[in-house]
Protein backbone atom coordinates (compact mmCIF):
# COMPACT_ATOMS: atom_id res chain seq x y z
CA UNK A 1 0.00 0.00 0.00
CA UNK A 2 2.77 2.47 0.86
CA UNK A 3 4.52 2.05 -2.48
CA UNK A 4 1.22 2.25 -4.40
CA UNK A 5 -1.20 4.62 -2.67
CA UNK A 6 1.79 6.29 -1.06
CA UNK A 7 2.98 7.31 -4.51
CA UNK A 8 -0.21 9.31 -4.96
CA UNK A 9 0.52 11.08 -1.67
CA UNK A 10 4.12 11.84 -2.56
CA UNK A 11 3.36 12.92 -6.14
CA UNK A 12 0.40 15.01 -5.06
CA UNK A 13 2.23 16.81 -2.27
CA UNK A 14 5.12 17.49 -4.64
CA UNK A 15 3.12 19.03 -7.47
CA UNK A 16 -0.16 20.43 -6.08
CA UNK A 17 1.12 23.87 -5.04
CA UNK A 18 2.99 26.33 -7.20
CA UNK A 19 5.87 26.82 -4.75
CA UNK A 20 6.38 23.06 -4.64
CA UNK A 21 6.14 22.76 -8.42
CA UNK A 22 8.89 25.34 -8.85
CA UNK A 23 11.17 24.01 -6.12
CA UNK A 24 10.76 20.31 -6.90
CA UNK A 25 11.18 20.75 -10.63
CA UNK A 26 14.36 22.77 -10.14
CA UNK A 27 16.05 20.53 -7.60
CA UNK A 28 15.32 17.43 -9.63
CA UNK A 29 17.00 19.02 -12.67
CA UNK A 30 20.00 20.04 -10.53
CA UNK A 31 20.17 16.46 -9.26
CA UNK A 32 20.32 15.23 -12.85
CA UNK A 33 22.81 17.83 -14.09
CA UNK A 34 25.37 17.86 -11.29
CA UNK A 35 28.53 16.06 -12.29
CA UNK A 36 27.67 15.89 -15.99
CA UNK A 37 29.98 18.72 -17.02
CA UNK A 38 26.99 20.69 -18.30
CA UNK A 39 26.44 24.29 -17.08
CA UNK A 40 23.64 24.84 -14.58
CA UNK A 41 22.52 28.24 -15.82
CA UNK A 42 19.38 26.88 -17.50
CA UNK A 43 18.37 24.56 -14.67
CA UNK A 44 15.78 26.92 -13.22
CA UNK A 45 13.88 27.29 -16.50
CA UNK A 46 14.22 23.60 -17.29
CA UNK A 47 12.93 22.80 -13.80
CA UNK A 48 9.85 24.95 -14.25
CA UNK A 49 9.13 23.26 -17.57
CA UNK A 50 9.57 19.83 -16.02
CA UNK A 51 7.33 20.78 -13.09
CA UNK A 52 4.62 21.97 -15.46
CA UNK A 53 4.73 18.64 -17.28
CA UNK A 54 4.46 16.71 -14.02
CA UNK A 55 1.41 18.73 -12.99
CA UNK A 56 -0.23 17.55 -16.18
CA UNK A 57 0.36 13.94 -15.10
CA UNK A 58 -1.41 14.26 -11.76
CA UNK A 59 -4.78 13.06 -13.04
CA UNK A 60 -3.11 10.00 -14.58
CA UNK A 61 -1.45 9.18 -11.26
CA UNK A 62 -4.72 9.81 -9.44
CA UNK A 63 -3.60 12.61 -7.15
CA UNK A 64 -5.25 15.71 -8.59
CA UNK A 65 -7.77 15.96 -5.71
CA UNK A 66 -6.10 17.96 -2.90
CA UNK A 67 -8.50 16.59 -0.27
CA UNK A 68 -7.69 12.96 -1.08
CA UNK A 69 -3.96 13.70 -1.04
CA UNK A 70 -4.06 15.71 2.19
CA UNK A 71 -6.26 13.23 4.04
CA UNK A 72 -4.10 10.30 3.00
CA UNK A 73 -0.95 12.22 3.94
CA UNK A 74 -2.33 12.97 7.40
CA UNK A 75 -3.15 9.30 7.94
CA UNK A 76 0.25 8.03 6.83
CA UNK A 77 2.33 10.47 8.82
CA UNK A 78 -0.13 10.92 11.69
CA UNK A 79 -0.45 7.21 12.39
CA UNK A 80 3.33 6.83 12.32
CA UNK A 81 3.78 9.81 14.67
CA UNK A 82 1.40 8.20 17.16
CA UNK A 83 3.17 4.86 16.78
CA UNK A 84 6.54 6.44 17.53
CA UNK A 85 5.25 8.30 20.58
CA UNK A 86 5.95 5.44 23.02
CA UNK A 87 9.47 4.89 21.76
CA UNK A 88 8.69 2.40 19.00
CA UNK A 89 10.72 2.46 15.79
CA UNK A 90 9.80 -0.18 13.19
CA UNK A 91 6.19 -0.74 12.21
CA UNK A 92 5.85 -4.53 12.10
CA UNK A 93 8.26 -5.72 14.76
CA UNK A 94 11.61 -5.24 16.42
CA UNK A 95 13.55 -5.00 13.14
CA UNK A 96 12.83 -3.28 9.80
CA UNK A 97 10.82 -5.03 7.10
CA UNK A 98 9.92 -4.18 3.52
CA UNK A 99 6.91 -2.30 4.93
CA UNK A 100 9.23 0.14 6.73
CA UNK A 101 11.30 0.69 3.61
CA UNK A 102 8.24 1.12 1.40
CA UNK A 103 6.99 3.86 3.72
CA UNK A 104 10.48 5.34 4.05
CA UNK A 105 10.74 5.57 0.25
CA UNK A 106 7.77 7.95 0.13
CA UNK A 107 8.59 9.93 3.25
CA UNK A 108 12.21 10.42 2.17
CA UNK A 109 10.86 12.41 -0.77
CA UNK A 110 8.30 14.34 1.25
CA UNK A 111 10.99 15.76 3.57
CA UNK A 112 12.88 17.32 0.66
CA UNK A 113 9.83 19.06 -0.79
CA UNK A 114 8.89 22.39 0.70
CA UNK A 115 5.26 22.11 1.85
CA UNK A 116 5.30 18.52 3.18
CA UNK A 117 8.68 19.04 4.85
CA UNK A 118 7.34 22.09 6.69
CA UNK A 119 4.19 20.23 7.77
CA UNK A 120 6.15 17.19 8.98
CA UNK A 121 8.66 19.34 10.90
CA UNK A 122 5.88 21.35 12.58
CA UNK A 123 3.21 18.70 13.23
CA UNK A 124 5.01 15.36 13.05
CA UNK A 125 8.58 15.87 14.38
CA UNK A 126 9.04 12.23 15.35
CA UNK A 127 8.29 11.20 11.75
CA UNK A 128 10.87 13.68 10.46
CA UNK A 129 13.42 12.17 12.85
CA UNK A 130 12.35 8.65 11.84
CA UNK A 131 13.15 9.41 8.20
CA UNK A 132 16.60 10.68 9.14
CA UNK A 133 17.25 7.64 11.34
CA UNK A 134 16.27 5.27 8.53
CA UNK A 135 18.90 6.81 6.31
CA UNK A 136 21.45 4.81 8.32
CA UNK A 137 20.36 1.96 10.58
CA UNK A 138 23.89 0.72 11.16
CA UNK A 139 24.19 -1.08 14.48
CA UNK A 140 20.46 -1.56 14.98
CA UNK A 141 19.76 -4.99 16.45
CA UNK A 142 16.32 -4.88 18.01
CA UNK A 143 14.01 -1.96 18.72
CA UNK A 144 10.89 -1.54 20.81
CA UNK A 145 7.65 -2.04 18.85
CA UNK A 146 4.14 -1.78 20.25
CA UNK A 147 2.12 -1.64 17.05
CA UNK A 148 -1.40 -2.74 18.00
CA UNK A 149 -2.99 0.69 17.59
CA UNK A 150 -0.88 1.53 14.57
CA UNK A 151 -1.96 -1.60 12.73
CA UNK A 152 -5.59 -0.95 13.55
CA UNK A 153 -5.34 2.57 12.18
CA UNK A 154 -3.46 1.71 9.01
CA UNK A 155 -5.61 -1.37 8.27
CA UNK A 156 -8.74 0.72 8.73
CA UNK A 157 -7.34 3.08 6.09
CA UNK A 158 -6.60 0.12 3.81
CA UNK A 159 -10.16 -1.17 4.19
CA UNK A 160 -11.77 2.22 3.54
CA UNK A 161 -9.42 3.64 0.90
CA UNK A 162 -6.83 1.37 -0.68
CA UNK A 163 -8.86 -1.82 -1.13
CA UNK A 164 -12.00 0.00 -2.36
CA UNK A 165 -9.81 1.73 -4.93
CA UNK A 166 -8.28 -1.57 -6.07
CA UNK A 167 -11.72 -3.21 -6.28
CA UNK A 168 -13.14 -0.29 -8.29
CA UNK A 169 -10.13 -0.41 -10.59
CA UNK A 170 -10.70 -4.13 -11.21
CA UNK A 171 -14.42 -3.64 -11.84
CA UNK A 172 -13.78 -0.83 -14.32
CA UNK A 173 -11.19 -2.88 -16.19
CA UNK A 174 -13.58 -5.84 -16.35
CA UNK A 175 -16.24 -3.74 -18.09
CA UNK A 176 -13.82 -1.95 -20.41
CA UNK A 177 -14.13 1.43 -18.71
CA UNK A 178 -11.29 3.92 -19.10
CA UNK A 179 -11.96 5.59 -15.78
CA UNK A 180 -12.95 4.45 -12.31
CA UNK A 181 -15.11 6.16 -9.72
CA UNK A 182 -15.21 5.16 -6.07
CA UNK A 183 -16.17 6.69 -2.73
CA UNK A 184 -13.31 6.61 -0.26
CA UNK A 185 -13.64 6.72 3.54
CA UNK A 186 -16.83 5.92 5.41
CA UNK A 187 -16.99 9.15 7.37
CA UNK A 188 -17.17 12.22 5.14
CA UNK A 189 -16.56 10.17 1.97
CA UNK A 190 -14.78 11.64 -1.04
CA UNK A 191 -15.47 10.59 -4.61
CA UNK A 192 -12.22 9.56 -6.26
CA UNK A 193 -11.95 9.53 -10.05
CA UNK A 194 -8.93 8.47 -12.07
CA UNK A 195 -7.91 6.45 -15.14
CA UNK A 196 -7.77 2.67 -14.68
CA UNK A 197 -4.41 0.96 -14.19
CA UNK A 198 -3.74 -2.61 -15.30
CA UNK A 199 -0.63 -2.80 -13.14
CA UNK A 200 -2.57 -2.03 -9.97
CA UNK A 201 -4.95 -4.85 -10.80
CA UNK A 202 -1.91 -7.13 -10.78
CA UNK A 203 -1.08 -5.75 -7.34
CA UNK A 204 -4.60 -6.53 -6.12
CA UNK A 205 -4.39 -10.08 -7.47
CA UNK A 206 -1.00 -10.59 -5.80
CA UNK A 207 -2.36 -9.43 -2.44
CA UNK A 208 -5.37 -11.75 -2.71
CA UNK A 209 -3.17 -14.68 -3.72
CA UNK A 210 -0.74 -14.01 -0.88
CA UNK A 211 -3.57 -13.98 1.65
CA UNK A 212 -5.12 -17.15 0.21
CA UNK A 213 -1.80 -19.00 0.41
CA UNK A 214 -1.14 -18.23 4.07
CA UNK A 215 -0.85 -21.27 6.33
CA UNK A 216 -3.93 -21.68 8.56
CA UNK A 217 -2.25 -20.32 11.68
CA UNK A 218 -1.02 -17.17 9.92
CA UNK A 219 -4.36 -16.68 8.18
CA UNK A 220 -6.09 -16.86 11.56
CA UNK A 221 -3.69 -14.25 12.91
CA UNK A 222 -4.29 -12.02 9.87
CA UNK A 223 -8.05 -12.34 10.34
CA UNK A 224 -7.67 -11.23 13.94
CA UNK A 225 -5.71 -8.17 12.80
CA UNK A 226 -8.40 -7.38 10.22
CA UNK A 227 -11.13 -7.47 12.85
CA UNK A 228 -13.00 -4.17 12.96
CA UNK A 229 -11.81 -3.20 9.48
CA UNK A 230 -13.18 -3.89 6.00
CA UNK A 231 -9.99 -5.52 4.73
CA UNK A 232 -11.07 -9.14 4.79
CA UNK A 233 -14.11 -8.67 2.54
CA UNK A 234 -11.79 -7.55 -0.27
CA UNK A 235 -9.47 -10.54 0.11
CA UNK A 236 -12.00 -13.36 -0.33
Amino acid sequence: MFDEWGTKVMFGMRWLKEKDQNWSGIWLIYDFQLGTGQPLEECAEMGRMFGSRQVGRMKIVGCDNPEVVSRSFDTFVGSLERHLADGSLCILGSTPTIADFALYGQLSQLVVDRTPDEIIRDKYPAVWSWVRKFEDLSGLEKAHCDNKEYLKEILTFAGEVYFPFLAANRAALATGEKELKVNLWKENPIEHIQPVFKYQDKCFLRIKQSYASLPPLYKKRASELFSGTDCKEYLQ
